[in-house]
This record gives structure tokens, sequence and C-alpha cells, in this order.
């Protein structure tokens, strides 16, 4: 995330949300047309709220007439998507953590490279006290590898201290987008039901208007599929899934291998089809997802290999093993401060949108 003006990115913001609302051609493609229409002005607290309800599938921008060169020059899913970044560094917390965002953006990559060492080296290092050069000559059950009080310790802290970092930020972002509004039971439960089925993940039906628009059979065409849905929702239940082989850890059996396995290759097929996407994407809004999703790749093929060689009693499998615990544990701890904050604020996002849908119905 480079160093920008705020102001003026949302003031961009607000001016191309007039327009369009004064246009509505786009009406009825997804939940953000139906929010932007409930709408007169756009004031700053809205447009974060906007944004982090585009999907960024710019079916809406293939459609619009007045996208660049028209002096007009709409273009509702870059912007929104620059507003979507500043809401990370905006509610960040602690707050004085605003004026460092910024560089954990721009130095992403190393950071999450630089954490995964030090916590790979001290877990090697950790394995090698407890277990000597025999790590690497003798198969070491993974329920043995560390014991399972030290893994569940660090494990639960990790989960502790990200709930409770996206807590403070979705209720900094709450404060921000609810104009004193007071959900009910029902709105959260409808707008995590939104979350997890990927609503508005079709745009106006089809599909998002990428990857395949630039496929090189296909021109400068786009074409709308389904592909990011399927991808972006394969990595969600993979993910969803490894958390639960989590929970049989210091438990012996196969139980853990399997689910783990299965939720390392969805994790996998999901996030490489998602870095594959885009490779043909000459239209990517933001950077912040791309270190994540690698990130993500890295971890779920080291576990799907740290799987395959523990069934054959291979040693070296505990390498991998504890490198995809590295991995993760990097992601977690830069959870508060990277791209995966967007899952929080999408959804507190969706939760004031069902609200303002009940009402306008009543």
């Amino acid at each position: 995330m480079q160093a920008v003006n705020i102001d003026d990115i949302l003031k961009e913001a607000e001016r191309q949300l007039m327009i369009c609302n004064a246009c509505r051609y786009c009406e009825g493609y997804c939940d953000l047309w139906d929010a932007i229409e409930r709408k007169r002005s756009f004031p700053p607290n809205d447009v974060f709220h906007l944004s982090n309800l585009c999907h960024d599938c710019r079916d809406c921008y293939y459609a619009c007439q007045y996208t660049p060169p028209h002096p007009f020059s709409i273009d509702i899913p870059g912007i929104l998507s620059k507003v979507r970044e500043l809401s990370y560094r905006r509610f960040v917390y602690p707050k004085f953590m605003q004026r460092y965002v910024s560089s954990i953006y721009r130095f992403i990559n190393y950071i999450y490279v630089i954490l995964t060492i030090i916590i790979f080296a001290i877990s090697i290092s950790l394995t090698l006290f407890l277990h000597g050069f025999s790590l690497f000559r003798t198969y070491i059950p993974y329920q043995s590898l560390l014991p399972p009080y030290i893994f569940l310790a660090v494990e639960y802290l990790l989960y502790i201290y990200v709930v409770f970092m996206w807590y403070m930020e979705a209720r900094s972002y709450w404060k921000s987008i609810s104009n004193g509004i007071r959900f009910s039971l029902g709105e959260v439960l409808k707008g995590v039901k939104d979350a997890l089925i990927h609503k508005d993940f079709t745009g106006g039906g089809a599909g998002c208007s990428y990857p395949l628009e630039y496929f090189p059979d296909q021109g400068k065409n786009p074409k709308p599929s389904r592909f990011r849905l399927h991808a972006h929702a394969t990595v969600v239940i993979g993910f969803i899934i490894d958390l639960i082989s989590i929970l049989f850890y210091p438990f012996k059996g196969t139980v853990t291998p399997a689910i783990f396995l299965i939720g390392s290759i969805m994790i996998a097929v999901g996030a490489l089809s998602l870095l594959y996407k885009r490779k043909y994407d000459r239209l990517v809004h933001e950077d912040g997802g791309l270190a994540f999703t690698l990130m993500l790749s890295i971890a779920s093929i080291s576990g799907i290999i740290a799987i395959v060689l523990s069934l054959y009693h291979q040693p070296l499998y505990a390498v991998f093993f504890l490198l995809r615990a590295s991995i993760i544990a990097s992601l977690f701890i830069m959870a508060p401060y990277s791209k995966f904050v967007h899952l929080v604020f999408r959804l507190v996002s969706l939760m004031r949108d069902r609200f303002e849908e009940y009402n306008v119905k009543k």
C-alpha cells in the first residue's frame, strides 16, 4: 500500500458513486448496487462500508459506458479497492499501528518470509533438542514431534490473539459505518451465512468478468466466469477443514491426517487457481492478497508433502510439517495487518447491509 492522500481517494470515490447513483444502469447487479441506491450521499463512513461489500468482480466495469477514456472516468471496482485497502489502515488496532500499515503492506512479502524463518528455526531447534538428529533418521509420529501442550498452547494463544485483534478492529469499523445502528442476532446470522456462501461472487449473475478475458485465445473481450467463486470457496472450505483437523491433534489415529490432507489439497487447488487467475489479470487492483495467497499455497503444498511422506514413515516429513505450521503461524501473526482482515470487515458490512435491506422492506 503506497503512501496516498486518503481524502483525495474518498472524494474520488464519492464523485464516482454520485454519478453511478444518477445513472443506475447497474441496478440489481449485486448487493453493492442495492446499497448504493438506498443512499443520496456518500460520506466517508458509507464509502468504507460499500468498499467492503464489493467483491471486485468487475461486471459493472465492463457494463459501464463511462469508463476511461470517457471524461467521467468511472471505475468503481478500482476506486473501491483503494478505499478497501485504506479501511485496513484506518481501523487497525492498536491505533498507533496506522503509521506503519503502509510499510507493512509494502514489505509484506519479506515480513512473511522473515517470520516464517524465525518460527521454523525455533520449532526445528526445539524438536532437535527433544529428539536429536534422530529426527532426520527415524520416523517420529507427528503427535510426538513436540509435546502436545506446547503445540496447543501456541495454537490457542494465536487463536486468542487473532480473535481479540479482529474484534477490536471490527468494533472500530462498526462504530464508523453503523450510524448508530444496533443489529439483531438475525442480521448477524444472515451476514455470516452470506459470507460463507460467497454471496455476490457471481456479480451480475454470470460470474466475475475475469480471469478468462485475457486468455490468449479470447483476446480482450470479457467473458464472465465462476472460476474465481469456485477457487475462493475451495480455499475457505479447505481452511476450515484444516482448522477442524487441529482439534484432533493430541489424539492418535488416521482421522487427523485424513482431514488435514483433504483440507490441504483444497487450499492448494484453490490458492494456485487464484494465482493462475492473476497471471492473466491486467487489472489487478489489490496487491495485498498476492503474498497471502502465495503463502497459503506454499503452506498447503508443504502439508500435502508432509502427509504423503508420513504415510510412508519417512523422517523428512517432520521438516515439511513444521514448515507448514510456521507459515500458518506467520499468517496468523500478521492477520490484523494484512488482507486477511477483509474477512472481518466484509462480514460486518454484510450485517449492516442485511439490516438496511430488512428496514427498507418494512
